[in-house]
């Protein structure tokens, strides 16, 4: 197990609307050990966008250990950490663990530069229950890390290996509350999440549930996406089109994700290319989609909306909040319900 000590974080956070310059620049000086990129810095101690100052409390470790590589994604490793933070007088010091998302400044193209910047920009903005909460950041060397919650009982897609035959209605009802909860939020802050799929739904022993990875594409930026990005089995059909598609492909994904947990099986599983997963979602209906053996009929209509070959026709998730199917047959009227019931009813 490789263990590495990082002293010194120290952060503020500057954010920006910066309509004015869209030059693209990219810079990383080893003297002074200064990142940039289009507007924002990062050194061994701050975060900044030119603008108005945001601090993120005082979070001022001492210390901060990197421990196993827990996950990977398309530009970036994620690590499970410590973070071990200063005396306060009359308080001890207390050791937290962190999940620490790490970047390559050298070994990375000009996308990926800008997706890191998205995702910094959508970290720093969200404030939400439902969504991992984001610590701060800095640079090392040539490596940019983000120091965020460390959720301890890992995604939901490490969870469906382990439970193949569902994870039980009530515990669904209560993650898909959460995750509606999370998406309400994003639609509301004009982000579209883009890559809802079972792991990036985290879960933790308090019972919570919390989406990850978040903040690729803002509708500030492009109303319509076009661009093509996710893992491609959870894509809206309008994506898989590569049409212009908008928050309502994040109902699709999440229709698929609650379908999964339900049933145990990945909904498109057998695809092995996006050529037949486009022809196979073409010629699927909601109705064709959801088994028989899903017998609440509250859970259907939801499905059935999620599931609409239609965006126009997908219900946002702030309506969904409202579905029946929670509070008259799970007792779900509030987040707290939702995470307690998470909490009694998590598939051992």
């Amino acid at each position: 197990m490789k263990r590495k000590v990082l002293g010194g974080l120290n952060i503020n956070v500057d954010l920006v609307n910066d309509e004015h310059s869209k030059a693209k620049r990219i810079a990383f000086d080893m003297n002074d050990t200064t990142y940039r990129h289009d507007g924002f810095s990062i050194g061994q101690d701050y975060l900044r966008l030119e603008g108005k100052t945001i601090s993120r409390g005082d979070l001022l470790p001492k210390a901060l250990v990197i421990d196993d590589l827990i996950g990977e994604g398309a530009f970036s490793q994620v690590h499970k950490g410590l973070w071990t933070t200063h005396k306060k007088k009359g308080t001890h010091e207390k050791q937290v663990p962190v999940a620490v998302k790490q970047f390559s400044v050298l070994d990375s193209s000009e996308q990926r530069h800008d997706m890191l910047l998205k995702e910094i920009r959508a970290l720093c903005k969200v404030e939400c229950k439902c969504l991992v909460q984001f610590f701060g950041a800095f640079l090392e060397k040539d490596v940019v890390t983000l120091v965020l919650e460390f959720m301890d009982r890992g995604s939901v897609e490490q969870l469906l290996k382990r439970k193949s035959n569902g994870l039980g209605e009530n515990f669904v009802a209560s993650l898909t509350f959460q995750m509606l909860w999370g998406l309400s939020y994003l639609h509301h802050e004009k982000i579209i999440h883009r890559d809802i799929k079972p792991g990036n739904v985290l879960i933790h022993s308090t019972g919570q549930i919390k989406l990850c990875d978040f903040g690729i594409v803002s509708l500030s930026e492009q109303t319509l996406s076009s661009t093509v990005v996710g893992t491609s089995r959870y894509m809206a059909p309008e994506r898989l089109r590569a049409q212009p598609y908008g928050r309502s492909s994040d109902m699709w994904s999440a229709g698929l994700v609650i379908l999964e947990c339900i049933t145990g099986k990945c909904r498109w599983g057998d695809c092995t290319s996006i050529v037949s997963l486009l022809m196979t979602v073409e010629e699927a209906s909601p109705e064709t989609m959801v088994p028989d053996s899903i017998s609440s009929t509250k859970l259907k209509e939801m499905l059935h909306s999620c599931l609409n070959q239609d965006p126009g026709k997908r219900i946002p998730a702030k309506l969904l909040l409202k579905s029946p199917w929670f509070q008259k047959d799970h007792d779900i009227a509030t987040l707290s319900d939702a995470i307690k019931v998470s909490k009694d009813s998590y598939p051992c």
